[in-house]
């Protein structure tokens, strides 16, 4: 498991383990231009470099997410796609969930409100 704590004042940690199947990033504190600009290198080495087919960004510990954190999410499923390899988000916070449904990324971006269920319906 590997640890990374980033952002302004430490705000952001990310944290990724691997299942069977699915190579699991658990967010947590603010994504803004700063934490995502920092995020969007490692995040990007993981997906390429993992032989899981599921990359599941769970982010139930995300306190706030603003545009730059929808684009993230955005780049890794483009980049996911690209490697052959499935991609879903989970378990946001009411306030992050609203902003995801509101940017409309849900119409192309598999999302499920437990990490418990994205792994089930992943196959992990």
């Amino acid at each position: 498991m590997l640890q990374l704590s980033t952002g302004k004042d430490g705000l952001f940690m990310k944290i990724l383990k691997e299942g069977k199947n699915s190579l699991i990033i658990s967010l947590s504190g603010e994504i803004d231009q700063y934490a995502a600009a920092e995020l969007k290198e490692c995040i990007d080495i993981e997906i390429q470099s993992t032989s899981r087919k599921n990359i599941i960004i769970d982010l139930g510990m995300v306190d706030m997410m603003d545009s730059s954190g929808i684009g993230l999410i955005v780049g890794r499923y483009k980049l996911t796609i690209s490697t052959g390899k499935k991609f879903a988000i989970c378990n946001a916070s009411s306030s992050v969930k609203r902003m995801i449904e509101l940017s409309g990324i849900t119409k192309v971006i598999s999302y499920y409100n437990t990490l418990t269920e994205a792994e089930k319906k992943m196959g992990f």
